[in-house]
């Protein structure tokens, strides 16, 4: 039997017992709360699983609306109109140095009323005004609006009947469609519409420019006004005559002219154009830099002949009343004949005589004139689609 525990070693034993009883309800305590925790967090936060990497990527579509590279050919309507502002729009801004130029071209041999350019505008604006530089101005604004849309209209429509024949062929032929090109007029057939419009564009502007120079040459002195001058005209020598006197040097003039002068116009845009950029696109500064270009081109080439051409239309009907007479101012017979008298009478250099005032009033007329048409062709493409 143990021995009878004093009351000290009772105390001890009791306490020890507490103690332990309570780190037992402690821990006890402890892991229950951690279960708990554990359980809540589990329920009111529950993981989010984390995303893989190897998800595909959404693909995404843009909707836009598809815009021609090019623009759509032109309508015959809109070729006739852009002639017509471009042909008003180049008047306006050359007429003062195509009046200089007549005159310089027009002077009496071996006479030095005019010594240049500068000294032909001086001397107008001295002696009978800065109004003079506009004589005649209405004919030409009438007629070149006409002159223009016949030569813009002509050269449009040849080319796109040569361009659809030569789609047809194209779409004919046993190339697959992918692999067919734009189809683009080659440069004899696009020399070929050019050359043509400007045959057809003699018939109207050889009467124009009859009177335009019988005009300008006389000063405004001789007729009281443009009617007055197409009346004095064809009461004098007919309508063959009168406003059809030097249609051969004109067609002479015209063909080439226009041959040299759209080949040249497109040459310079494509020139122009960065890689891959269509020249429909250009800004209007380089088109109008592309048009001063072609009217300088078209001029040099044939200046000679446009001399020829203006002797004979300065000419005054009423001088074949001298040739009846035996008077030494008989008129040309042609355009041989005054070429030869001209060389004879003031030698080679006649033939480039006013060349100065032409190159200067060709670089701005014909700057205006394909400025005006083309954005005449961008801004009613709505109009004619």
């Amino acid at each position: 039997m143990p021995a009878a525990m004093t009351p000290v070693t009772l105390a001890q034993t009791r306490r020890t017992r507490a103690i332990r009883l309570a780190a037992a309800a402690v821990a006890a305590t402890t892991a229950a709360g951690l279960a708990f925790t554990t359980t809540s967090t589990k329920v009111a936060y529950p993981t989010t699983p984390r995303l893989s990497t190897a998800l595909p990527q959404p693909q995404i579509t843009l909707q836009t609306k598809s815009v021609p590279a090019t623009r759509a050919a032109p309508k015959p309507a809109q070729h006739l109109l852009g002639g017509t502002v471009g042909g008003i729009m180049g008047i306006v801004a050359s007429y003062p140095f195509d009046t200089v130029k007549v005159r310089i071209q027009t002077q009496p041999p071996g006479s030095a009323l005019y010594t240049g350019m500068v000294d032909c505008f001086r001397k107008i604006i001295k002696s009978e005004g800065a109004l003079a530089l506009y004589s005649g101005m209405l004919s030409p604004v009438v007629g070149v609006a006409g002159v223009k849309a016949v030569v813009f209209g002509s050269y449009g429509g040849i080319s796109q009947w040569l361009l659809a024949r030569k789609q047809g062929v194209v779409a004919g032929s046993e190339q697959p469609q992918q692999q067919q090109q734009p189809v683009k007029l080659s440069g004899f057939e696009n020399a070929l519409a050019s050359c043509s419009a400007g045959l057809v564009a003699t018939i109207v502007v050889t009467p124009v420019e009859r009177v335009k120079v019988s005009m300008q040459a006389s000063g405004g002195k001789a007729f009281k006004s443009t009617l007055d001058c197409v009346l004095s005209l064809v009461r004098t020598a007919g309508i063959s005559g009168g406003l059809f006197k030097g249609f051969v040097p004109t067609v002479l003039r015209e063909v080439p002219s226009y041959g040299a002068y759209f080949i040249s116009y497109d040459m310079a845009k494509r020139a122009f154009c960065q890689p891959g950029q269509d020249v429909s696109t250009l800004s209007p500064g380089l088109l109008a830099l592309a048009g001063g270009i072609a009217g300088v081109m078209a001029w040099v080439p044939i200046y000679p002949i446009d001399v020829i051409k203006s002797r004979i239309q300065a000419q005054p009907s009423s001088a074949l009343v001298a040739a009846s007479s035996g008077s030494s101012s008989r008129p040309y017979s042609g355009v041989v004949d005054c070429a030869v008298r001209s060389y004879r009478a003031e030698g080679l250099g006649v033939f480039f005589r006013g060349l100065t005032p032409t190159i200067a009033r060709a670089f701005p007329c014909h700057a205006a004139v394909f400025l005006g048409y083309e954005l005449t062709l961008r801004y009613t493409a709505p109009l004619f689609a």
